[in-house]
């Protein structure tokens, strides 16, 4: 069970250099994007290279050294001697690290880079769960969207009451648990906006 990361990580790690969170594109499908569909994405976070591990970029980064990954995806196409230089690059041992931001093809699980690493766009801005209490119909509001997480064996990387509200931060906007949960609060009694991590390009 996957649920929100924010209950286990330290640390958060580099997120959300832009959010989405409308219905202006038809979301991919529980089996992911048809090699030919996978869409063009953006995303900032923590690039993390370790010995015999598949590349990763991280929404969450557990606090230790060297850093490992909270929540992310993994990457095709990366070339390590690309982090060299950009903000927070370091190596312990096996692994290196660096904040990056981050340009390719996204097939609902893994991004295929398309452009080298480039140097993220400012400060980064963490998932951030300040906002109004969580409780009543934002509370249950709350749990159904982590029911819907589990389901999928996804995560929700955040989320905070904002009035009567909820907002919720996913890994893309446009996947199937985005669109799971627009379905399900559709015509609700509460309101839930989606941010996703991933920026699409065509927005």
């Amino acid at each position: 069970m996957r649920r929100t990361a924010l209950g286990t990580m330290l640390t958060l790690g580099l997120l959300l250099a832009a959010c989405g969170s409308d219905d202006r594109a038809d979301p991919q499908t529980d089996d992911g994007w048809e090699p030919d569909d996978a869409p063009l994405v953006e995303v900032e976070g923590t690039v993390i290279v370790a010995d015999g591990a598949e590349p990763q970029v991280c929404a969450v980064v557990r606090e230790s050294l060297p850093p490992q990954c909270g929540a992310g995806v993994g990457i095709e196409g990366l070339d390590p001697d690309d982090l060299d230089g950009l903000d927070g690059a370091g190596r312990d041992g096996g692994v290196l690290w660096g904040a990056a931001r981050l340009t390719g093809t996204f097939d609902g699980e893994r991004l295929t880079l398309t452009e080298a690493p480039a140097a993220v766009s400012g400060e980064p801005a963490g998932t951030s769960t300040t906002g109004g209490p969580i409780e009543g119909a934002v509370a249950e509001a709350r749990d159904a969207v982590l029911d819907l997480a589990d389901e999928r064996d996804a995560t929700v990387l955040g989320y905070r009451a904002v009035g009567d509200a909820l907002e919720v931060t996913v890994v893309d906007p446009r996947g199937p648990l985005a669109a799971a949960v627009r379905e399900e609060f559709d015509d609700g009694d509460v309101r839930v906006v989606i941010d996703g991590w991933l920026t699409h390009r065509d927005e």
